[in-house]
């Protein structure tokens, strides 16, 4: 079967990352694939299985149509630009969007209802697309993955008392309400927290100056700076030394540092709602609760007037006792919990078993299309 994929595929980034893997698993169990990146970057960065099978950089200037199945790693502004590239009368086109908002604007909406199925990251995401017009029939749930890399060196015994965090700094992953709740229950450094945070859209951001103006002058006592690793050898050691790791987002379409952690044997306490709720186990006792449903708004992705729909907001007093009550487990039944995320991941977020029920879906997909096309 030949298979089209289109996407980001350079940097080092949650979109990226996550395509990347998922693009490189397609590529192992499906040898007719060819990648068609999105732009000319060529960042180096994670590209290992990946190389014999990129398409040259200027492929949408060329005028021969993609056939097949073409698989849009992408939000569906590009979709109808794309479009032109594909032999629809020979093609199946399944798209693949990341979101967080849970009411479309109508372009949303009219690109996805322009490709012939739309895979989305969680049920979450499905049942949103559904609930905003997406025929139900033409969708299927295609989770996010780890990296093997993250599976396959066995787990540590983390040092207690360290937390981790890592995110962007936007509103959506509540960075100033997480370091104050951190702040107000340990600050005199009776816990640590290991912060990685960045701005990759502001090239002047500090992360020294965003804390120190969140929390003041004495921040150093309770949080302590990391820089970005250069490897993933080094994001599996940076989430194996932490017993801990904060994702208390607003929204999340798959948080990917909360799973690639789970992998590692590092906890999340995590907001439980929409795609990260998707991939925590059933009664997970370190879900943060959601307080209140709140409309969506970040000054700089989501323009006001807009309706983008609602985001949670997590409970900031659960979240605090759930710092404390985590910061004293014991070693005993922090591995306990840690055993059973990481067979949780095994058993149903392994990009081999992903791609394999995704290629089952391409291919009957196809078939049925092409039967039709020959009667």
């Amino acid at each position: 079967m030949k298979i089209n994929l289109i996407g980001q595929i350079y940097g080092c980034m949650g979109i990226p990352n996550h395509t990347r893997d998922l693009f490189r698993e397609i590529c192992r169990q499906n040898k007719d694939t060819t990648i068609y990146p999105l732009s000319p970057n060529y960042d180096s960065y994670d590209l290992d299985g990946l190389r014999g099978n990129l398409a040259d950089a200027s492929w949408q200037s060329k005028e021969e149509k993609l056939t097949g199945v073409t698989f849009i790693f992408w939000t569906p502004d590009i979709y109808p630009q794309l479009l032109r590239h594909i032999d629809r009368e020979n093609s199946i086109i399944i798209g693949y969007p990341i979101f967080e908002w849970t009411t479309f604007t109508q372009a949303f909406r009219d690109g996805l209802n322009s490709v012939d199925y739309c895979a989305f990251s969680s049920t979450w995401a499905k049942d949103t697309a559904v609930s905003n017009g997406v025929v139900d029939s033409q969708t299927l749930v295609v989770p996010a993955g780890v990296n093997e890399a993250y599976l396959a060196t066995g787990l540590d015994i983390a040092s207690p008392r360290k937390f981790l965090f890592v995110a962007k700094y936007e509103k959506r992953k509540s960075v100033d309400e997480c370091l104050q709740s951190f702040y107000a229950k340990f600050p005199n450094g009776e816990a640590i927290l290991d912060v990685l945070l960045t701005d990759p859209h502001d090239p002047k951001f500090s992360a020294e100056d965003t804390i120190e103006a969140i929390i003041g002058p004495n921040w150093r006592k309770t949080f302590n700076l990391i820089g970005k690793p250069s490897k993933i050898s080094d994001m599996v050691s940076l989430y194996k030394a932490h017993r801990f790791i904060l994702v208390p987002s607003k929204a999340g379409g798959t948080e990917l540092p909360m799973i690639e952690a789970m992998a590692c044997g590092c906890l999340p306490i995590a907001t439980n709602y929409g795609g990260m709720a998707h991939y925590l186990p059933d009664k997970y006792p370190f879900a943060v609760p959601v307080d209140m449903l709140i409309p969506m708004y970040d000054n700089r992705w989501y323009k006001p007037g807009i309706r983008w729909g609602q985001w949670a907001q997590p409970d900031w007093l659960a979240f605090e006792r759930l710092l404390v009550e985590a910061n004293g487990l014991r070693t005993e039944p922090w591995i306990s919990y840690r055993a059973e995320l990481f067979i949780h991941i095994q058993e149903n977020f392994r990009y081999s078993h992903i791609v394999r029920d995704l290629l089952k879906f391409m291919e009957d997909k196809y078939a049925c299309k092409t039967n039709k096309s020959t009667a």
